[in-house]
């Protein structure tokens, strides 16, 4: 991504890793956001602003890590079965979607 926001393609010759390893200026990196310990609770939590009522090892928050305040992508269980997902940019809703998707994958060593 260009510091315009404009996506671009990147260089076929190289993968993503390379990319990565030479820090460039078009991939944009995000990361989930680690969980806090709750004493109250006895147990890691996340603040989903009152979005998601059930825990679930499904549940995440997508975040740049300059900035871990600011969500971009959030899902969550709100009833047995039924999601709650926001999407913000730099996702589309159809990126977006495909990412929550993986949530419905089995969690190795969570189930």
């Amino acid at each position: 991504m260009t510091p315009e926001k404009r996506f671009v393609d990147l260089d076929p010759s190289k993968s993503l890793i390379q990319h990565l390893k030479e820090q460039s200026q078009l991939v944009l990196q995000l990361q989930n956001k680690l969980p806090q310990w709750s004493d109250e609770t006895q147990s890691y939590v996340l603040n989903f602003n009152g979005r998601v009522s059930l825990a679930s090892v499904k549940n995440f928050q997508i975040v740049h890590p300059n900035d871990l305040e600011h969500v971009v992508l959030q899902f969550g269980k709100v009833t047995q079965n039924e999601f709650s997902v926001d999407i913000q940019y730099p996702f589309s809703i159809l990126l977006g979607f495909g990412i929550v998707l993986t949530a419905f994958e089995s969690k190795v060593a969570c189930e």
